[in-house]
């Protein structure tokens, strides 16, 4: 009988350690997703000015009128 009991024991162990685990992981994905996304988003951005470049003047002579 006392076989039963300590497997059932590591059992329940397994189970708290893996509850506890999951615990750690959900508030995880709480906290960092949006810090990521956040980040990836500035990234995102950086990287697509850097390809695009800068945006083109309006025309060669500026954006005044100079003719009637």
């Amino acid at each position: 009988m006392q076989t039963n009991q300590k497997k059932g024991q590591t059992v329940i162990e397994y189970l708290l350690i893996l509850a506890v685990v999951a615990v750690v992981v959900l508030l995880g994905f709480v906290t960092y997703v949006p810090r990521s996304q956040k980040i990836s988003g500035e990234f995102f951005n950086k990287a697509a000015n850097f390809i695009m470049d800068k945006p083109p003047a309006l025309d060669a002579r500026g954006a005044q009128r100079n003719y009637p």
